[in-house]
């Protein structure tokens, strides 16, 4: 929950900027909260157990202890020369990066980088567009308010121009379209 966002599953991009490629993927379920079915059990998505499953059935992740995962990322920060990192509503994700690293007694391994709101991107960018406007428009893509949406999944289906894709809401997949919204923008 949004006051002890325990983290079970874990995914990024690392995305070379100047030759413009991904150099990295990562995708790993978090055991200490996997392995506790009560804890487990009170997870948003915890009704995507069975998918999360076939993931780790087909090896597209991998389970480990937060320690290790915590100790990956830093590894990476490290190796590919980190120093800035992007989410959509990247106060949740920071949030819980510095939740997760203080619970476990672990260093935070993104500390040391800039965090940037893809979402803030998106609204200085994409969201005021007549283009973007006129998509929400034709697919009736409003929050509850009436406003046009900017949720990730929205400002994917405009970019791909595919207004029937659903975010799968996996921490690698969140990621990968992420980082499409990111290059638009």
């Amino acid at each position: 929950n949004l006051e002890k966002p325990f983290c079970y599953d874990l995914g990024y991009c690392v995305f070379d900027t100047e030759r413009e490629v991904i150099v990295a993927k990562r995708s790993y379920i978090i055991t200490d909260v996997w392995n506790n079915m009560m804890l487990f059990s009170t997870a948003y998505y915890a009704d995507k157990r069975a998918r999360y499953e076939d993931m780790l059935a087909n090896r597209l992740m991998t389970k480990h202890k937060w320690e290790w995962v915590a100790a990956k990322v830093a590894s990476d920060v490290e190796q590919f020369g980190i120093t800035d990192a992007y989410a959509f509503n990247s106060n949740f994700d920071d949030f819980v990066f510095k939740f997760n690293a203080e619970w476990h007694h672990t260093p935070n391994p993104l500390d040391n980088v800039k965090i940037h709101d893809i979402r803030g991107y998106v609204h200085k960018f994409l969201a005021f567009t007549k283009a973007y406007q006129e998509f929400c428009d034709q697919n009736k893509r409003y929050t509850e308010s009436g406003n046009y949406s900017t949720t990730a999944e929205t400002v994917f289906q405009f970019i791909a121009q595919n207004n029937e894709f659903e975010e799968a809401h996996t921490a690698l997949a969140d990621a990968e379209i992420e980082l499409s919204i990111l290059r638009e923008c």
